[in-house]
């Protein structure tokens, strides 16, 4: 008899309360349709206010530090690894997870082959498609998110967003976990590069997950946030390939050029010029 499939489920806050968490009341509504045996935990990164409560239950580990997205993912794996859970299910603080999600994963999860690396459903913000996608030089992993065309051709390279991805917990391992270069931005692109690198595949679900992503506006963001997210965007191009590292820097000098248009966008330019030149 083929041994039941584990799965850890990782919920990360940053400066939210679990009542202000989109994804925490759909986990509350929901979960109860994932079929197979499961462990959640909620990962607070915000230190000033603790969460001691739960209704769902769960493991609740208050961080010392915001080591964002990273370390709490690493942290899941550490524990799936320990108590061998098979894979591990992302989300962040602002998805809305729905019945057939949970689902879709349990059917899926059953009947995949072991070369998948990752379990995605379709994603959407502000009523666009923004994950899964197709990875394209010229627009970059997220610039341009046409519907990824099924069945999936043999190694295509499949880019997603973390939240909502359900991760095998050999595949990260053997790419030596969640990068931890990539505290927040890019961590996603990263890991699935590297599953594309080692020949993984990745199954898409037939369900749509509505999403609030930031990067979608990044003229919105604070300064600090976005000179962190144009050097995520720099070190990714610069630790893949070639040809992503040529692109992005005409990509990134277009973008400046269209600034210049615009100023209020003018007290983002510094940073935006400077991921041209970006070394490590």
């Amino acid at each position: 008899m083929r041994e039941s499939v584990k799965i850890l489920i990782i919920l990360v806050l940053y400066r939210q309360s679990l009542e202000e968490s989109r994804s925490y009341h759909s986990l509350k509504e929901n979960l109860v349709h994932l079929a197979q045996p499961h462990q959640l935990i909620l990962y607070n990164n915000s230190p000033e206010c603790a969460i001691t409560h739960s209704d769902i239950e769960s493991t609740i580990v208050n961080a010392q530090e915001n080591g964002m997205l990273a370390k709490a993912y690493n942290h899941a794996l550490t524990v799936a690894q320990q108590e061998h859970y098979d894979w591990i299910m992302l989300f962040d603080q602002d998805s809305e997870p729905n019945a057939d999600y949970f689902k879709q994963v349990s059917k899926a999860i059953e009947m995949v082959d072991r070369n998948v690396a990752a379990i995605v459903p379709h994603i959407i913000s502000n009523g666009q498609v923004i994950s899964p996608s197709e990875y394209n030089n010229i627009a970059g992993p997220f610039g341009s998110v046409k519907p990824v065309e099924l069945p999936i051709k043999e190694n295509k390279y499949i880019n997603a967003i973390n939240s909502c991805s359900v991760i095998r917990t050999a595949a990260i391992a053997s790419i030596g976990g969640f990068d931890e270069r990539f505290p927040l931005d890019y961590l996603d692109c990263w890991y699935f590069y590297q599953f594309h690198k080692r020949k993984y595949d990745v199954e898409i679900l037939d369900v749509t997950i509505p999403h609030n992503l930031s990067i979608l506006s990044p003229h919105k963001m604070g300064k600090t946030r976005y000179h962190d997210y144009m050097k995520a965007c720099a070190r990714f191009s610069y630790n893949t390939q070639f040809s992503h590292r040529v692109f992005f820097k005409i990509r990134t000098l277009l973008r400046c050029v269209k600034m210049l248009f615009f100023p209020q966008k003018w007290s983002l330019l510094k940073p935006t010029f400077a991921a041209i030149f970006y070394k490590e």
